[in-house]
């Protein structure tokens, strides 16, 4: 099966546009993630999901990261100038809000 990506933006994301999108074929609809806010690609989602469920359509989504580029918060001190921070094994959690930056003895990054 060939899925048929569409990108998703200010002008792509009403409600109208999307069903349009997937009546043509739409089966992937990508939300470019380094652009906006969560509230905004919460909202974009949630509209995704509500239009297709409403034309008997199903929808992935997907979430473009930009690779390295994901947008991180405050790291521990020691690992700001120059060391690698995490060695391959570690095991991570990606966190949004206000949260510790280590708990339980587990590498968090927020």
């Amino acid at each position: 099966m060939i899925d048929i990506v569409c990108t998703l933006g200010p002008a792509s994301s009403k409600p109208e546009v999307i069903r349009q999108l997937l009546e043509q074929g739409m089966t992937v609809a990508r939300v470019n993630l380094s652009h906006s806010d969560q509230r905004t690609h919460r909202d974009v989602i949630h509209t995704v999901r509500e239009v297709a469920r409403s034309i008997g359509k199903h929808v992935s989504i997907l979430g473009d990261l930009q690779g390295p580029k994901i947008r991180l918060g405050e790291m521990f001190a020691q690992q700001v100038v120059g060391e690698q921070p995490f060695d391959l094994a570690d095991i991570l959690q990606l966190l949004s809000g206000k949260v510790p930056s280590a708990r339980n003895g587990r590498n968090t990054v927020r």
